[in-house]
C-alpha cells in the first residue's frame, strides 16, 4: 500500500466536509421580500403586536416595540426593534425607523433585517420599506396598524 492509498479516506473526507461547509455559506442570496400585517400599537408603552404573512416566513407573528426619537405634533419620528416569529419557530430580527403622522394617518420607514439568534435567518441582511396606514380606537390609546412591507432579504 503506497501513501496515496492511505491518505485517500482522509481527502475524502476533507472535501465531503469543505463542500457541505462551503455550500451551505454560498446559500446565502438576496430575494425579494414582501409581508403584509395587522398590528396593534399601545401608544402609551410603544409595545405592539402583530400577525401576517411574508415571503420567506409563511404566516408569522411579530412582537416589539417603537419609541419617539424626534419630532413634532403631528408627525414624530420613530425608531424601534421588532422579532417576527415563523410557524416553525424560526426568528428574524429587525430594527425599525420611521415616521408617524397623525395628519395622514399614515406610519412610513424602513425595516433593517438583522438576522437572529439561531435558524435559517441567522445572518440575515436587508431592507424593506413600510407604508402603514392607522386608525385610533375611541380614546385615543391604541392605534390598529395595516403594514405592508416591500424589499431585499439576504440568507
Amino acid at each position: 500500500m503506497n501513501l496515496f492509498q492511505l491518505l485517500r479516506p482522509v481527502a475524502v473526507l476533507l472535501v465531503a466536509v469543505g463542500l457541505v461547509t462551503f455550500s451551505s455559506r454560498a446559500s446565502a442570496v438576496e430575494r425579494g421580500y414582501h409581508a403584509h400585517s395587522t398590528a396593534v400599537l399601545d401608544l402609551g408603552s410603544g409595545i405592539f403586536v402583530a400577525a401576517g404573512n411574508g415571503t420567506h416566513l409563511g404566516n408569522y407573528t411579530e412582537s416589539g416595540s417603537v419609541a419617539i426619537v424626534g419630532g413634532t405634533f403631528p408627525a414624530f419620528l420613530v425608531a424601534g426593534s421588532a422579532t417576527l416569529t415563523d410557524k416553525s419557530g424560526d426568528e428574524l430580527c429587525v430594527e425599525i425607523t420611521g415616521v408617524l403622522d397623525f395628519s395622514t394617518g399614515m406610519i412610513t420607514g424602513e425595516i433593517q433585517f438583522l438576522g437572529a439568534p439561531a435558524g435559517r435567518f441567522e445572518n440575515a441582511t436587508g431592507t424593506a420599506s413600510v407604508v402603514a396606514p392607522f386608525q385610533l380606537n375611541e380614546d385615543g390609546t391604541m392605534a390598529t396598524i395595516s403594514v405592508v412591507a416591500r424589499g431585499t432579504i439576504d440568507y
